[in-house]
């Protein structure tokens, strides 16, 4: 193994659980994903995809006329437009950070990418090799018109970009012309020899290349192996400390390899390059520098080893498939205020030609990658990457297997870099750090406490669900869609550069927009459409500024969802049926007026309770074992399932007793729950087909929930402990 392997404490956690990629398995995506070939037979670099549901990241692919319309030709240098795209700012942006691929390459030479305007300096940022898929992370300055230009060396060869974020003018790096201040061939730096086996470099940053003396908290250097006599790896680490046990770079006898590194420096003002075996030439370029404030350096810690099973499963990540780590709270990384954390991710032992993603977890996997390898290749990238709900990131595998070994090597406070930047959305009011739809007085987000109760229908309600038979003597809500159960509500959240979904099928007038003008939603949320009976779906679409419900759900071609019935409310709306008298919005539709986002106990609004002590902040759904026919004048209800002879017209909303005994539930989630049904409840919104039950967001091979929600998290609630509001209370 060329990857230092390294046995690490308990607290890493094998993480399956927004990223990645919100309610769904990303590895089961959806049958029209657009991850394409380089050529027919290739499968290391994705191309892009089509205008629909183009991932914003990508600003330059050669191959396809994305931002150039050919490969590089020898000693050519092309511009490319880097503000205002990629959800890059138009103004006010320092540097970017890129992944740059070089691919088809017919010779052997390197790129340069440096500031469009400026002297193109004499260093490389990215070695080629002919026939190989080589990437790279970049961060380079920009010009005053936001743009950067990539030079070719030698040959001619295929340039993919994609953009990881961006610095913002204040943002504490500042990017410099690139200077090389180590190359051990000619003696630049403290050596005129190769670096030989176990042997530490030590090579000064404070105070040269445009690096000042103090106030640096890391610097950013492009470090390249090259002409070493046997494999190996280097690792660069801040000078006089211990030197870790993670690597920056893998090399292969005579091969050149460049990678970035983001290194802290040592009160010396040094950093540290070690080599592990053999010989090797190491040249290293300075690119920038960050302030202390602004980027916090660790010494490198291992976060994720497949072949030893640290951080997640001990088994090669298979082909399709996506597995979750945490990066927060763990190797000096706190649990909270972390924008991205910066990884150096290396492939080892792959089965096939592939590429690895590396994404914030929950979010959309972008048709984008982070790492490219052939069979039984070692392969490093630096990533910068996003965090996601629980302080995790996803790390996706294209195809074949390959094991997969993750370093953290510091991270990002927020807000000093966008990663995965975005245009900004429809902002709904904020509740634990994430947000919900529809004002704090309507009937989805208003508080409970303190509305009259009904003590009859109390009464009544506790003999109805001891006696009805398909109740069978459960004294709680289950919970549906965890532990294997299909019955729950996929759900997912559309943000900007998602796919457009359509439906088509049995759409209300009231919403026929959605034919034609959708929602958004990731690329492979079908692949969590369970395909039951009722088969529903949640979107919460924070691009149009809607929440977004269907039913008997079928995944067409195309991002289309075949339906048998469909609904929507508007995030800026009170969140009532637009035949409810007190609408504000002629545009929310749905069901019985039923309201979509309460048919959901969501995973990212889970976290966030947990995190602040609090509930979920809106009303649940309650699905009844048999509600009763009549509608009545109950709100927000406007309709009732006929045929019915149960407790309670729909809509009655139900409240758990505010003296119940939270903190006697055994787990955070029980525990959060409570805290919802005492303060919001829930109300009567269909019947359950079985017993009464809540519905959590869909669980996906685990990814989702994994053992945290079971049917019986409510277990230690009785029916009992329920009380029934005054019908028509507001």
């Amino acid at each position: 193994m060329i990857v230092p392997p390294r046995r690490v404490a308990s607290v890493f956690v094998a993480c399956l659980g927004l990223m990645t990629a919100l309610v769904v398995d990303t590895s089961d995506a959806a049958a029209n994903q657009a991850a394409g070939l380089v050529s027919a037979n290739r499968q290391d670099v994705p191309a892009a995809g089509t205008a629909e549901m183009n991932p914003e990241p990508r600003i330059l692919d050669t191959r396809l006329g994305v931002g150039a319309g050919s490969a590089i030709g020898a000693g050519q240098t092309i511009q490319i437009q880097v503000a205002g795209r990629g959800g890059v700012p138009d103004s006010g942006v320092r540097a970017v950070a890129l992944n740059v691929t070089a691919t088809g390459s017919t010779t052997s030479g390197y790129l340069t990418v440096y500031g469009s305007g400026s002297p193109r300096p004499g260093t490389s940022n990215l070695n080629v090799v002919r026939g190989v898929t080589v990437p790279n992370l970049v961060i380079s300055r920009v010009s005053a018109s936001g743009k950067l230009s990539i030079y070719n060396d030698a040959g001619s060869t295929h340039v993919i970009a994609d953009v990881q974020g961006w610095f913002s003018d204040d943002g504490g790096y500042t990017a410099l012309s690139p200077r090389r201040v180590v190359d051990t061939r000619v003696g630049l730096g403290p050596t005129r020899a190769a670096v030989g086996p176990g042997q530490t470099m030590d090579v000064r940053v404070a105070g040269v290349a445009g690096v000042p003396t103090s106030g640096v908290g890391a610097v950013v250097l492009n470090v390249t192996a090259t002409e070493p006599s046997q494999p190996g790896y280097l690792a660069v680490f801040p000078s006089s400390t211990s030197r870790p046990t993670a690597s920056n770079l893998n090399f292969e006898t005579g091969q050149t390899v460049a990678n970035l590194a983001i290194a802290r420096v040592g009160a010396n003002g040094k950093v540290s390059v070690y080599n592990n075996s053999g010989s090797t030439h190491v040249v290293i370029d300075v690119l920038g520098w960050f302030s202390e404030q602004s980027y916090s350096g660790i010494l490198p810690e291992r976060a994720l080893d497949t072949r030893i099973g640290a951080g997640a499963a001990r088994a090669a990540v298979g082909p399709g498939r996506t597995i979750d780590v945490q990066v927060t709270g763990v190797a000096g990384v706190p649990t909270r205020g972390v924008g991205a954390v910066v990884l150096n991710v290396t492939a080892t032992e792959p089965s096939a030609s592939s590429y690895v993603s590396v994404s914030a977890a929950r979010a959309p996997r972008r048709v984008t990658s982070n790492l490219n390898v052939t069979p039984g290749q070692t392969a490093t990238n630096l990533v910068i990457a996003g965090v996601g709900p629980g302080g995790k990131v996803s790390i996706h595998n294209s195809s074949g297997t390959t094991h997969v070994v993750a370093d953290i090597q510091g991270w990002f406070p927020l807000p000093d870099i966008v990663s995965d930047p975005s245009p900004t959305p429809v902002a709904p009011p904020p509740v634990a750090g994430h947000v919900l739809p529809y004002s704090s007085d309507s009937f989805f987000r208003s508080s409970a406490r303190g509305a009259p109760v009904d003590a009859d229908l109390t009464s009544r309600f506790h003999s109805f669900m001891a006696t009805h038979p398909d109740q069978r003597g459960v004294g709680y809500p289950a919970i549906r869609g965890v532990g294997g159960n299909r019955w729950g509500t996929p759900f997912a959240v559309g943000r900007p550069g998602d796919v457009r979904w359509t439906l088509t099928g049995s759409i209300p007038e009231a919403v026929a927009d959605l034919r034609t003008e959708g929602f958004y939603a990731p690329q492979d949320f079908g692949a969590s459409i369970t395909g039951t009976s009722d088969s529903p779906f949640v979107v919460y679409d924070r691009v149009r500024g809607q929440s977004v419900w269907g039913a008997k759900a079928v995944v067409k071609p195309g991002y289309v969802i075949e339906v048998a019935a469909a609904g929507r409310f508007m995030h800026t709306s009170n969140g009532l049926d637009m035949r409810n008298p007190r609408s504000d919005d002629a545009r929310n539709f749905r069901s019985r007026g039923a309201i979509p986002d309460a048919m959901v106990i969501r995973r990212d609004l889970m976290d966030a309770a947990i995190a602040a002590g609090g509930g979920l902040g809106h009303v649940l759904h309650l699905f009844i074992v048999e509600s009763d026919s009549s509608a009545g004048a109950v709100h927000p209800m406007v309709g009732a399932e006929s045929g019915k002879n149960g407790f309670g017209a729909e809509g009655t909303r139900i409240v758990l007793r505010p003296d119940f005994p939270v903190e006697s539930l055994s787990t955070p989630e029980a525990k959060v729950l409570a805290r919802t049904l005492i303060e919001h409840g829930m109300y009567i919104g269909d019947n359950a087909g079985s017993g009464s039950s809540l519905k959590a967001q869909q669980d996906v091979n685990g990814q989702v929930w994994g053992s945290r929600l079971t049917a019986d998290t409510l277990k230690g609630l009785d029916w009992t402990d329920f009380l029934v509001i005054t019908p028509g209370w507001q």
